[in-house]
């Protein structure tokens, strides 16, 4: 998924500056990671040296089973964001948080 960033931004304490970038998840059965990478490709193509954020996202178990893989950005307080991942009984998500 790529996107774009118009206000200083933090997420798990690290910052990250205006621009483009491209969200990638590496999932695992314990805990799922956020990468973002400098690289607007919009092919999907991973290439690691490219990482400007990893991190590691929160996670926990959804009281009924989704079917289908869902992902929701939700305003969670004044200059926060939290992006949600759900799966199954799987959820994973972090916070973005607007840097004053």
């Amino acid at each position: 998924m790529t996107t774009l960033v118009n206000v200083p931004v933090t997420v798990g304490g690290k910052e990250f500056p205006l621009g483009g970038y491209t969200i990638f998840l590496v999932p695992s059965e314990k805990q799922w990671t956020l990468i973002i990478s400098r690289s607007t490709d919009t092919s999907g193509k991973y290439d690691e040296p490219e990482d400007l954020v990893r991190v590691p996202m929160d996670s926990g178990e959804l009281p009924s089973s989704e079917n289908e893989f869902s992902i929701c950005f939700t305003h969670v307080a004044p200059g926060q964001c939290s992006m949600r991942l759900d799966l199954e009984k799987f959820r994973a998500w972090v916070v973005f948080q607007r840097k004053n």
